[in-house]
């Protein structure tokens, strides 16, 4: 069963957040970003949550549900 991951944004300097739910291929998508430093964090049931501090953004970025990968149990 796949599954949907959502997924928070939070721009470093301003600390202002987003957040976006993948489709179950773990797409999504974020749209307004202006260019700087982000953690990106990203939580599915079942799964440790995992979070890429300071990541540089310039567009918008995509991510596949790989990036969770280690289970929480």
């Amino acid at each position: 069963m796949r599954r949907t991951v959502s997924v928070k944004i939070t721009h470093e300097g301003t600390l202002a957040a987003r957040t976006a739910t993948s489709d179950e291929q773990g797409f999504y998508q974020v749209l307004g970003l202006v260019s700087g430093d982000y953690t990106i964090e990203a939580e599915v049931q079942g799964f440790k949550n995992t979070a890429v501090p300071a990541s540089r953004c310039a567009w918008t970025k995509t991510f596949a549900p790989t990036f969770l990968s280690r289970s929480a149990r």
